[in-house]
């Protein structure tokens, strides 16, 4: 994504990341997830994969369904940490940073 996203797909990550910080202060759980929808469907529509996005699609529901039910404020921002950083490394077409972020992310999110 990284490589593919156009520059009106960075801003619009830009405006998610914006809205997952926003959600991390206030401790809006429920706006967090309207935001990782979106940065779903911004990533989905960058990915120049579609197998790929097939195929993750439904397991994204499931997973943000499992992490909604043991959801708090503390593990919200943990989750926005990763994912502002996956975000600003494709913003800045970074793919090796996306990579390794997203690997972060992915890890994080196994954890909780």
């Amino acid at each position: 994504v990284a490589e593919h996203a156009s520059t009106e797909t960075r801003q619009v990550m830009s405006d998610c990341r914006q809205m997952m910080q926003d959600c991390a202060g206030r401790g809006d759980l429920e706006g967090f997830l309207v935001a990782d929808k979106m940065f779903d469907e911004v990533m989905e529509e960058a990915c120049p994969n579609r197998f790929l996005t097939a195929a993750l699609a439904p397991l994204q529901t499931h997973a943000r369904r499992i992490w909604f039910a043991s959801a708090s404020p503390e593990k919200m921002k943990g989750s926005v940490e990763r994912h502002v950083k996956v975000m600003r490394a494709i913003e800045a077409a970074d793919s090796a940073g996306a990579a390794a972020s997203m690997s972060q992310l992915m890890d994080y999110l196994a954890d909780g």
